[in-house]
């Protein structure tokens, strides 16, 4: 189905804000839906990206004019990029920092978390999902 209407029935009434969680090819397409729903960006609290990968469609589009949002407030796009033992090896997995405009509003705040190595004889993977609840339950609590 189309990720913006999916994202849209996740919110059920008007004091409902989401935080959406994505994360390789899929980072675009959420991104994406994003960008063609201003209604939508104005309920996002925050997008998680884990191992995203972001392709030319940013170079053009991920720009602060384009992402606003009705309040005068920046969205954080938090990345991370996890790495397991025998997987891909990530060096980078982040938003791209689009160039602020002359008027000076930013909508986009791309936030890195970094690469977290995990290993597979561990429940490392669990750890690394608790330690980002809580640094965005913290980023929120601001």
């Amino acid at each position: 189905g189309d990720v913006a209407s999916e994202l849209q029935a996740c919110i059920r009434s008007v004091s409902d804000r989401l935080v959406v969680f994505t994360g390789g090819n899929t980072a675009e397409v959420v991104a994406k839906a994003l960008h063609s729903s201003p209604i939508l960006r104005d309920r996002v609290k925050a997008v998680v990206s884990v191992n995203g990968v972001f392709g030319e469609w940013f170079d053009e589009n991920f720009t602060h004019e384009a992402m606003d949002t009705e309040l005068s407030r920046s969205t954080p796009w938090f990345s991370i990029g996890i790495n397991r033992a025998g997987g891909e090896v990530w060096k980078t997995a982040d938003w791209p920092e689009p160039v602020v405009p002359e008027s000076g509003r930013r909508a986009i705040e791309s936030i890195s978390l970094g690469i977290v190595s995990v290993e597979p004889r561990t429940n490392d993977v669990d750890l690394v999902i608790k330690a980002l609840m809580l640094t965005l339950l913290h980023r929120f609590a601001l």
